[in-house]
């Protein structure tokens, strides 16, 4: 039997195709497996003695889709969970968070039931995350998508040994970027934030060691810009970096002590990174919880708030990029 759009008498939940639903041996009430586990028995315990056996619900009138025009207003839209009016548009009902655009549906639907696999063993997707109890194994997997084996692990080995995190090395290698990747973008704008800081530091030191090569360059950029080359010109712009280099050894040593410490940088994002990751993603899903009541619809938050982009990342970092090259300009006029 199939028990789509009925509901489970402990949460409340509407099952679908892909729940583990398991019925009562006594009156055939079905459940998710869960939820039956977790009450320790049927929701419907009470009725037995009076010989309650359940039936599967009748519907009246089937809603292919909740874009269904009323008479009562053209544009609004009925929740096919609760019978709450909605505007035509709305991405989820006002009422119970279900989700009422198909198309986001589709496009944000995941798979969050599937067992997690660490070391080819599997994880109970019912287990915690972190001490707090606030995160699930299943509801992290759903929220981290790309990688996310590695990171539970990880958050898991951190539960168990009562520590921090390990170490981050991809945050290490790409310090803001990796942050905006995973939606992290606080604590990304933070980082690009020093980073920016420090490399304007490193183009004045740069500009005060090679005024004369740029004046040089300046002067003669028409004779730069022919198609034969003049040795000569290259020649002197060679000379005039050393020399500015041997003049400015003050330069030379920040420039340098600059670079060290955007490594360090780095390195301390590293260090900190699955722990802010962490932190946000038990931030995010109590946030998506105390908004949206629907089970399904809840799934299909978490998703479409975690994950990654590359759009982003893109947008940022060539955002980051103009103003360095604006700030270098406005430094050689």
């Amino acid at each position: 039997m199939r028990y789509e759009n009925e509901k489970c008498p402990v949460c409340g939940g509407v099952f679908n195709e892909n729940d583990d639903v398991v019925v009562c041996p006594e009156c055939a009430t079905p459940h998710h497996r869960s939820c039956f586990t977790e009450n320790g028995g049927c929701g419907n315990e009470h009725l037995h003695a009076d010989g309650f056996v359940w039936k599967k619900t009748e519907k009246e009138e089937v809603i292919e889709t909740p874009e269904i025009k009323t008479e009562k207003d053209e544009d609004t839209v009925i929740c096919p969970e609760c019978g709450a009016e909605n505007r035509k548009n709305a991405i989820g009902c006002s009422n119970c968070g279900m989700i009422l655009n198909e198309r986001i549906i589709k496009q944000f639907e995941t798979p969050h039931q599937n067992t997690v696999f660490i070391e080819g063993k599997p994880v109970d997707d019912r287990d915690f995350i972190d001490s707090e109890q606030t995160v699930t194994v299943g509801e992290a997997a759903c929220f981290i998508q790309a990688r996310k084996e590695s990171y539970i692990k990880t958050f898991l080995d951190a539960k168990v040994n009562n520590r921090k995190p390990k170490f981050n090395i991809s945050a290490f290698l790409f310090g803001p970027l990796w942050f905006f990747f995973r939606k992290i973008y606080k604590a990304g704008f933070a980082l690009a934030g020093i980073m920016v800081a420090i490399l304007c530091f490193i183009m004045t030191f740069y500009m005060q060691i090679c005024s004369e090569a740029f004046g040089f360059i300046l002067e003669n950029q028409n004779a730069f810009m022919q198609e034969t080359v003049d040795m000569a010109l290259y020649e002197h712009l060679s000379e005039l970096i050393a020399e500015g280099v041997a003049g400015h050894p003050t330069q030379v040593a920040l420039i340098f002590a600059c670079f060290v410490l955007m490594v360090v940088v780095n390195f301390v994002a590293g260090i900190f990174a699955n722990k802010i990751y962490l932190d946000h993603i038990k931030k995010s899903v109590s946030k998506i919880k105390s908004v949206v009541p629907n089970q399904s619809a809840y799934f299909t938050y978490l998703y479409a708030k975690g994950g990654t982009t590359f759009l982003n990342v893109f947008l940022i970092g060539m955002s980051i990029y103009y103003l360095l090259r604006f700030i270098f300009s406005m430094g050689l006029n």
